[in-house]
């Protein structure tokens, strides 16, 4: 399925994220609880994800990625 979201990507001009975010039990309990996936379950391959993309964007806008930002 990715191989063809990018081959669509491509045809249109537009980027594709490289980080991949899972859909994982920890980030559908997150949402079950009414909770933010970082404070339910902070190491969990979702949230590791989620910190991935957000370092993927701000390396895209010139920024520095979140291991340096306090989080």
């Amino acid at each position: 399925m990715r191989a063809r979201i990018r081959e669509i990507a491509d045809e249109y001009g537009v980027e594709v994220m490289d980080p991949v975010v899972r859909n994982t039990v920890s980030a559908r309990k997150a949402q079950r609880h009414g909770m933010p996936l970082r404070d339910f379950a902070p190491r969990s391959t979702a949230a590791v994800d989620y910190e991935r993309v957000v370092d993927w964007y701000l390396e895209k806008l010139g920024h520095e990625g979140s291991e340096n930002d306090g989080r």
